[in-house]
């Protein structure tokens, strides 16, 4: 990594106890076309009377845990018939075969003067419209890039998502794992583009996509497009295409139910747009988008199940070349093909994941979260969705020894990507501001006009100069809760949160040691915390209580720690020298007897 002065090509979106265990039974199989014989992907799956399910990926492939052989499995995909099959006939990579319906052609025809489908599709955009329900959702989020047809990026994530009616609001990180891939000396990262699918408003063009048309109304919808549909499974099935040839409208299919008209599925299609949400704008051409969004409908409320999305495009980007003779810099510009496929899975409404314990600043972007939640197995072990082959194949090729970044290792907290040069999206990605507590990787004071990185295995702790108060150390405790079988498991890090940090005293050793000692001291009250929540299991109520006490116990901790060993002197109450070594010592022996390490020792170089 060290050889390589890398660049980051970025595409934003400028706006995702019980002494018993209950037994479950691990259902694994897939869904098949009875005539084509072809896989059918993003198929739902549903426990019935059960609020659970899943969905195949783009295999057909699914995984879920019933609770027992007797329960049944209703199949379902739009345009086939429904199948029930109970989980004790489901085998192991056995295929569950769906019928496909047949297609009445209506004995409509459609012209300027018809009415018919316009009137079924204003009848549909208005159930959408007056769809304003609340709720919280779980959502899995994955994508995978391709450079030139060379894997790039594979990333998967779950978050919790405010729901109204069918708009995606406020994506929360439970945990998401990404590999990347250095090509070309170039890194293309996918800021934010969980905002990709929930930056479009069905019925209200906000500018950011091309027009649709859920955004008109009857009579503006006949001056902007063509309709022509069938029946099929007791909804019609309508093509829509524009009349307006100038890149800016969707063209596409909806399927709308018969009698309610609530909207099932939307498929949305353009080429070579400049109505996008991507930027940097004057980097992208040719844009092609392709999404489909498929719904569920209750009697009351229509909800989003899932959104498959793809986009291909060419960005631009350039190279500075220096002659050696000469030293001139020439600037050539190159173009790349960029190719992602994408899927967003709305699930448990209202029942959603249990979010970490920890405050992190607003402004972070979903890679910054990925690079300091720690990757966590047992959530991933547990995970909703299959990988398909594809994806399977695509990490297969991204050898761990070609990763540049990879979740599945102990990278959390780290700089993120700190080898990486010539950020064109100008955003602060180099630098991580929260660091977990290690016992081989120390904080680091440096003066706020020293920044350097000479010491590879210290972190860097831009703890400033500041007035007075003369000091600020700041940390938390980064909790995250998964309940597997209805047990809680807890796993939790001390944090050192850098950027809320700040000293007004000589950078010297004695600086070094009175700040790790401060967070060893962190330490030693998460790990009490963590031995408690590992010896019995606990209400979340009750978890909740020991983390809070936790906090309380660490606060008083370090300020009898800051009591003891701070020293004010001089006549203004600046701090300008430590209460003498002897203090330190005596913290020092104490974090020996709990943690097994010496500060003292470690600083003494």
């Amino acid at each position: 990594m060290s050889k390589y002065h890398l660049k980051i090509i970025v595409i934003i979106i400028s706006l995702m106890a019980c002494t018993f265990l209950n037994a479950q039974v691990q259902v694994q199989s897939s869904v098949w076309d009875t005539l084509t014989q072809k896989p059918l992907p993003y198929c739902n799956i549903v426990i019935k009377n059960r609020n659970d399910g899943a969905i195949t990926n783009a295999d057909g492939k699914f995984i879920l845990n019933a609770k027992y052989l007797s329960d049944s499995l209703l199949v379902s995909y739009l345009g086939y018939a429904k199948r029930t099959i109970a989980v004790k006939d489901v085998r192991e990579n056995d295929k569950i075969y769906l019928q496909p319906q047949s297609i009445e052609l209506l004995g409509v025809t459609v012209t300027s003067e018809s009415d018919y489908f316009y009137d079924i599709v204003s009848k549909s955009r208005k159930n959408l419209q007056k769809n304003k329900s609340k709720h919280n959702a779980k959502v899995y989020y994955g994508l995978n890039t391709t450079r030139d047809n060379v894997p790039v990026e594979v990333l998967e994530c779950y978050f919790n998502c405010d729901m109204r009616g069918i708009t995606m609001n406020n994506f929360s990180l439970k945990n998401g794992k990404v590999g990347l891939k250095n090509k070309d000396a170039l890194v293309f990262l996918s800021f934010n583009l969980s905002q990709l699918v929930s930056s479009l408003n069905l019925t209200v063009n906000n500018g950011f996509y091309p027009y649709l048309p859920f955004h008109f109304n009857k009579e503006q919808l006949k001056k902007r497009y063509r309709l022509n549909g069938v029946f099929i499974d007791n909804c019609y099935k309508i093509s829509f295409t524009p009349l307006i040839h100038d890149n800016k409208y969707f063209s596409g299919i909806m399927w709308i139910e018969k009698g309610t008209n609530n909207l099932l599925k939307l498929e949305l299609a353009i080429d070579k747009t400049d109505v996008h949400p991507l930027i940097p704008r004057e980097k992208i051409n040719n844009l092609s988008l392709y999404l489909t969004y498929y719904f569920t409908t209750t009697e009351q409320e229509i909800l989003l199940s899932h959104v498959d999305f793809k986009y291909a495009l060419d960005f631009e980007y350039a190279i500075r070349k220096i002659t050696p003779d000469t030293l001139e810099v020439e600037t050539l510009t190159y173009s790349t093909r960029v190719n992602t496929n994408g899927l967003v899975y709305c699930y448990d409404y209202d029942n959603p994941f249990i979010l970490p314990y920890f405050n992190y600043a607003k402004s972070m972007d979903d890679y910054q979260k990925l690079a300091l939640f720690p990757y966590n197995h047992l959530f991933w072990a547990n995970s909703k969705l299959l990988l398909s082959e594809a994806q399977t194949s695509m990490l297969r090729s991204m050898n761990r020894e070609d990763l540049i970044f990879n979740s599945d290792s102990v990278t959390y907290g780290k700089h993120f990507m700190k080898n990486l040069t010539n950020n064109e999206s100008g955003l602060s990605i180099g630098r991580s501001k929260y660091f977990f507590w290690s016992s081989d990787d120390r904080l680091e004071y440096e003066m706020k006009e020293k920044r350097s990185d000479s010491r590879d295995n210290i972190l860097y702790a831009p703890i400033y100069k500041s007035p007075v108060p003369e000091y600020k150390l700041n940390s938390q405790i980064f909790l995250d809760i998964n309940t597997i079988n209805d047990i809680n498991h807890c796993t939790s890090y001390s944090v050192f949160n850098a950027d809320d940090s700040y000293l007004h005293v000589p950078d010297d050793t004695l600086t070094r040691i009175f700040i790790n000692l401060y967070f060893d001291i962190v330490e030693i009250e998460r790990r009490k915390m963590q031995n408690k929540l590992d010896a019995n299991t606990f209400t979340l109520k009750q978890i909740d209580e020991i983390y809070y006490a936790t906090l309380d116990k660490i606060e008083a901790a370090t300020n009898n720690y800051f009591a003891d060993v701070v020293l004010r002197t001089n006549e203004n109450n600046k701090v300008i020298l430590w209460s003498s070594e002897e203090k330190l010592k005596k913290w020092s022996q104490y974090v020996y007897e709990n943690l097994g390490i010496r500060s003292i020792l470690f600083h003494c170089f």
